[in-house]
């Protein structure tokens, strides 16, 4: 198959034009390097230094979805360190994007694979976890972290408008070697801290629950939706048994990676501003996924595997 990946030198993106190559596809990454990186791409990718917001550059995106069987639709702005100091950027760049980029879907008629965020689902107020089917909840507009689910939310809607196939995948902390921990990622920030014995900084009272998804896991998933049989469909991509609070997460990581760090809680408004608000409980319901695909790798593993592939070094279990 011919594929596309908007924001491919992200670190979702490469992921799955590395494995897709692999299979024999043919991949095309559209990327402003903004956040990604040149070094993300594998080798037999075409690439184009495309910026999605600029309407000049729209020509080169029409003739680039020529024989394009699906699209991965990655670009947008990424996390929430980023989306809390550019609130009104996250908001315009994703409008903007899918403004420029929706028409053209349509008018080829191309398969799009919609990148959103479990950021809809606010707090998980379920037992089973946030599903597919929930109510969602926005932040109050005084929180500028709303922005985010706010623009992803309406693009989900935007999407839903036009005729072209979609699938939309909500990504619940999908966590891998390549990912950065620059735009406020919590598992990468924790592993970099505890593999300079530092200390690790854990917000508020460390309470907060995550889940957290493989890349490689992530990746599996997100291939399988290829098949027509989930167009209009929305799914969860995380891991349900990965879950747990930050304080448990940094005790893990300082297992895992013999640190000899300590925790340090920082308050969240001395590490994010006065006019953050924390989602203090979030995890997915992965029923619905969980019917093509079960998840690989548990919480140890894949510290495991970051720490050793991004410092060279082996780990204690």
């Amino acid at each position: 198959m011919q594929i596309l990946i908007t924001g491919g030198a992200g670190f979702v993106g490469s992921s799955l034009a590395t494995s897709l190559i692999k299979d024999g596809h043919k991949v095309t990454i559209v990327d402003n390097f903004s956040t990604g990186s040149r070094d993300n791409i594998p080798d037999g990718v075409i690439y184009a230094d495309i910026d999605l917001t600029d309407d000049a550059q729209m020509n080169l995106m029409d003739s680039l979805l020529v024989g394009i069987d699906v699209v991965y639709h990655f670009a947008a702005s990424i996390g929430v360190k980023l989306i809390q100091e550019k609130p009104k950027e996250t908001f315009l760049n994703s409008t903007k994007i899918n403004d420029n980029l929706f028409p053209l879907f349509e008018k080829h008629q191309v398969k799009v694979i919609f990148s959103s965020t479990s950021e809809v689902y606010g707090e998980t107020k379920n037992r089973d976890g946030s599903k597919e089917t929930d109510h969602l909840e926005i932040h109050p507009v005084q929180k500028p972290r709303g922005s985010y689910a706010c623009s992803k939310l309406f693009s989900e809607f935007m999407l839903r408008a036009h005729t072209f196939p979609n699938v939309i995948v909500r990504f619940f902390n999908v966590v891998g070697p390549t990912q950065v921990p620059d735009y406020g990622h919590v598992l990468p920030r924790f592993i970099e801290c505890a593999a300079n014995n530092m200390s690790i900084p854990v917000y508020g009272c460390g309470t907060s629950v995550r889940s957290f998804c493989d890349i490689r896991d992530a990746v599996e998933m997100l291939k399988i939706l290829m098949d027509d049989v989930h167009n209009n469909e929305v799914y969860n991509i995380g891991n349900d048994k990965n879950v747990c609070n930050m304080t448990e997460l940094a005790k893990d990581v300082v297992l895992v990676t013999n640190s000899k760090s300590y925790i340090e809680y920082v308050d969240f408004g001395e590490a994010l501003g006065p006019q953050f608000e924390e989602i203090y409980v979030r995890y997915p319901n992965t029923n619905k996924i969980k019917q093509y695909y079960t998840c690989q790798y548990n919480l140890k593993e894949i510290i495991k595997n970051i720490y050793e592939t991004n410092f060279n070094r082996s780990s204690a279990s």
